[in-house]
């Protein structure tokens, strides 16, 4: 597929960045499965562009650890065990404090925002339909990392997200499991309207740590 617009080099990066970031959205969020091949002229196709911007969209994804170069194609990384615990422990830390910060400095408007996502009709809801789970726990973690109010920590969050909660782990959820998650979603949100911020931080930290102790166990 050609596009004659990329001969443009502002729409070059600007594909090669669209292209980047509907692959990475993919990959973390489980459309594309770990040891996926992925075949330029399909991608290319599916999101209608050249296959330029898709190499250049690769070269960042590789250098991310998503995706790895074996026997002259590129497949989706499948993280170990181990990888997986770092990543969470990683996530208890960082989203631990950020939720201690936002306790602190949210203003008004994003502890509404916050308890709204909470107090969603699917938000955690035994019913709710798997990608609705996956939606939802984005937006919340999300608005309490943002609400902390501290861009390089955002940032370094971004990087753990490398392998979050997505729709192959919102898979291994039982009705029961997804009840214990709100649950735990409630005492944050409790915690952070009551400007709690030791609470909050705890409240989180459990969240994470009995989410990655869920992903071991059902993916020994």
């Amino acid at each position: 597929m050609t596009d004659p617009t990329d001969n443009n080099p502002g729409n070059g990066n600007n594909r090669a960045e669209q292209a980047y970031v509907q692959l990475r959205s993919d990959i973390v969020h489980g459309v594309l499965r770990p040891n996926e091949r992925l075949i330029e002229e399909e991608i290319a196709e599916r999101l209608q562009i050249s296959r330029t911007p898709i190499r250049e969209s690769f070269k960042r994804l590789a250098a991310e650890g998503l995706i790895v170069n074996r026997r002259r194609g590129w497949l989706v990384y499948e993280h170990t065990l181990d990888e997986i615990r770092q990543i969470y422990e990683t996530r208890m830390a960082l989203e631990g404090f950020a939720a201690r910060l936002a306790a602190e400095r949210a203003s008004k408007a994003e502890l509404n925002t916050i308890d709204a996502i909470f107090q969603h009709p699917e938000h955690f809801r035994g019913e709710a339909a798997r990608e609705t789970l996956v939606i939802e726990n984005e937006k919340f973690h999300a608005a309490i990392n943002q609400a902390a109010g501290n861009q390089k920590l955002i940032d370094l969050l971004s990087q753990t997200h490398l392998f979050y909660f997505n729709t192959r782990i919102a898979a291994f959820y039982a009705p029961s499991d997804i009840a214990e998650a709100r649950d735990h979603h409630a005492a944050i949100v409790t915690a952070l309207l009551q400007r709690d911020s030791v609470a909050a931080e705890q409240a989180v930290r459990h969240d994470i740590a009995i989410a990655l102790k869920l992903i071991l166990s059902r993916m020994r």
